[in-house]
């Protein structure tokens, strides 16, 4: 490893060769130098993980203008696969998909040994947005009342699609179950949920995204849309098992929401693999962190963006050169 002095630029301290040139980072290319290439694995193409994504590829060339960035599509758990063997640089994830693979919970078969994190960035929160002219305005009315709708949740693997099953399996319901009275759950990312449900081909869409989400705020133009109340007895259990947070959608987030309404969140973080450099990942979460200010116009969930904050409730452990940055802010003693 050559002298810290020598990686002050993100060219030379991001020691990864683009994944799409077919060779992800190793433990054995610490030594290359003057690669400028990152990839970072994000979300749906036209989702606002993308425009986050974007201004976090904007701090790191504001610490070096050459850098090459690609941002890349994905979603929360097939980022984390991604991440573990070295596909990608960084990706976008959630705190509890991330806790969940660690620990080989869940959906992970096996444990990922080969995680860590960056930053948390903002809370990303379940939103079931519903054609109006279904007449209903609860979660529940469509589990007790057996409702043939059809609703899409998201890419399969995603942590949306994740959160919706385990939604449905807190109200005692399985897929196969749902599709025996007559629903149908299909799996579109979100940008194809919002134009299925503009036009009719689907009743519901479910997402967990920040608020107020845009697919949302363009469907509200020319739909008539409700967002779905859940049951509180739910959301606790489901805090407490799934370690989720209550978060509160403000009333007038969209302009069909007269009210405020609880629903569940987790927090989208920064993710990369645990053998990236020391330097490397000191550099990534300091570029970040010393541009605070400039995420806060990229967009509104990022406004209330702090050091502190990007230091919290990742779910998983922080990658040793992150911590090192954020002991130096004085977050950790």
């Amino acid at each position: 490893m050559k002298a810290l002095k020598k990686l002050s630029k993100i060219s030379i301290l991001l020691l990864f060769i683009l994944v799409l040139a077919g060779c992800g980072y190793s433990k054995e290319t610490d030594n290359r130098e003057n690669v400028l290439d990152m990839v970072i694995a994000g979300g749906s193409p036209e989702g606002s993980l993308q425009m986050v994504l974007t201004g976090i590829s904007e701090c790191l060339h504001k610490t070096e203008p050459d850098a090459k960035i690609t941002i890349v599509p994905g979603s929360g758990t097939a980022n984390l696969y991604r991440i573990n063997n070295n596909e990608v640089d960084m990706g976008a994830t959630h705190n509890i998909a991330a806790y969940s693979a660690v620990k080989g919970e869940g959906i992970f078969v096996e444990p990922l040994d080969n995680i860590t994190a960056i930053a948390s960035l903002y809370p990303s929160t379940l939103q079931i947005a519903a054609n109006k002219e279904l007449g209903i305005i609860s979660f529940d009315q469509i589990i007790d009342e057996k409702l043939k709708i059809k609703i899409s949740i998201d890419q399969s693997g995603s942590t949306s699609a994740e959160t919706f099953k385990r939604l449905l399996a807190e109200y005692g319901v399985n897929e196969k179950e749902f599709t025996e009275w007559g629903g149908e759950i299909v799996y579109k990312n979100m940008s194809d949920s919002a134009y299925m449900l503009a036009d009719g081909r689907i009743d519901v869409m479910s997402l967990s995204t920040l608020f107020p989400a845009p697919t949302i705020l363009e469907m509200q133009t020319n739909k008539d849309l409700v967002l779905l109340e859940i049951n509180q007895d739910v959301l606790n259990r489901m805090t407490e098992k799934y370690h989720y947070n209550i978060t509160v959608i403000p009333n007038g987030t969209y302009n069909f929401l007269d009210h405020d309404l609880p629903s569940l969140s987790t927090n989208t973080i920064i993710a990369v693999p645990k053998n990236m450099p020391e330097a490397a990942a000191y550099e990534v979460t300091r570029s970040i962190g010393e541009n605070v200010d400039y995420l806060h116009d990229v967009h509104a969930a990022l406004k209330g963006l702090t050091i502190s904050r990007m230091a919290s409730d990742v779910g998983i452990p922080l990658h040793p050169g992150a911590e090192k940055y954020y002991r130096e802010q004085g977050i950790f003693q």
